[in-house]
């Protein structure tokens, strides 16, 4: 099995309508990432709204995606569900359907301690699809739950299918406890863009890349920042970083949203910020499904701010997406106009 490294997008699910998947919006977003060259797409993940995804739907993503990309583009589904046979219906699929690659979510809700992770849930799954290959997902800020390095490292002497770690939990202890009984070829993907830098400068995490959310947006942008930080060029992978960063940084958006009776805290998770993004610039990318919605004014307002931050920091950063959708970044970002029903008219 061939270690994860490099650039992961995690892909947004194009809908258009009242939440009618945009499949000709899929097939350019999938053209898009393949012309960018990154390692991978991540379909059916946090970003693609998989609590929101059927089946069947998810399905037929994946089987476009493996028709439309070429085959050095990695294709990851999104298995994981908060119940082990669902999980292992998904996973019978992505074998029968040719993917080498799948990524697991540890049980949300359910919310189970670190040994029954490994005894009751990945075990199991890990032995019956030996020829598929594991991505761990920790992201305890929405699962409840997160795997002990100890168990992980259990678990891949046990099932050497369980080969890989999407790191979303935003501590550094954990990832560098993660490394220390895994080494490589061991794959540590960072969750979090703005963590990627250090979680691959640091020698004691060495991350092997990023499944990225940014990369929708800029993923000519952020194949280079991890280029150099895999070829060691750190005063490179920082200037490039650095660049990046306001993208980086409002994959979640927090605000104090004014409302007649005081002020509101308003947290806009993921993938709303981003879908938000994709539309203010003129890709695909429509509202997504309930119950999620719509960014708030202000973080509209933040939004926007962060493109045109980034922009200025790269005025090359949004031309692969003017050469790919035939859209101006310039003018889309100067008039408010295509941002009209992108967030909620007010609180």
């Amino acid at each position: 099995m061939q270690p994860m490294r490099g650039v992961f997008t995690a892909l947004v699910t194009p809908t258009r309508g009242r939440g009618e998947i945009d499949w000709e919006g899929t097939r350019s977003l999938l053209s898009f990432q393949a012309k960018a060259r990154v390692d991978g797409v991540v379909l059916g993940g946090t970003t693609g709204e998989s609590p929101t995804l059927s089946h069947g739907e998810l399905e037929r993503l994946v089987r476009l995606a493996l028709e439309e990309l070429p085959s050095r583009v990695r294709v990851v589904m999104g298995v994981g569900k908060n119940s082990l046979e669902e999980t292992c219906g998904l996973a019978r699929f992505a074998r029968e359907a040719g993917v080498q690659d799948a990524m697991v979510v540890e049980p949300y809700y359910n919310a189970p301690s670190s040994p029954e992770v490994r005894r009751e849930f990945l075990g199991p799954l890990a032995s019956q699809f030996p020829d598929l290959q594991f991505l761990v997902y920790s992201i305890p800020a929405r699962t409840g739950t997160r795997m002990h390095p100890i168990d992980l490292a259990l678990l891949h002497e046990e099932h050497a299918n369980v080969s890989a770690l999407k790191d979303a939990c935003g501590d550094d202890t954990y990832s560098r406890g993660v490394r220390s009984l895994l080494p490589r070829p061991f794959s540590l993907l960072s969750g979090d863009d703005a963590r990627t830098l250090s979680m691959m400068r640091n020698p004691a995490s060495a991350a092997d890349g990023v499944v990225s959310v940014a990369s929708n947006l800029a993923p000519f942008s952020v194949r280079a920042f991890v280029d150099a930080a895999l070829d060691g060029a750190w005063e490179r992978a920082e200037r490039a970083a650095q660049a990046l960063e306001p993208l980086f940084q409002n994959v979640t958006i927090r605000v104090q949203e004014p409302t007649p009776r005081g002020e509101v805290p308003v947290v806009s998770r993921n993938p709303v910020p981003v879908k938000a993004a994709l539309a203010v610039l003129g890709l695909p990318g429509g509202l997504c499904r309930a119950p999620l919605g719509r960014l708030t004014p202000l973080g509209l307002e933040r939004l926007v701010g962060s493109l045109r931050e980034a922009r200025g920091r790269d005025p090359e950063i949004f031309s692969p997406i003017e050469r790919h959708f035939g859209v101006s970044v310039a003018e889309r970002l100067a008039s408010p106009g295509p941002w009209r029903g992108v967030a909620y008219e007010r609180y």
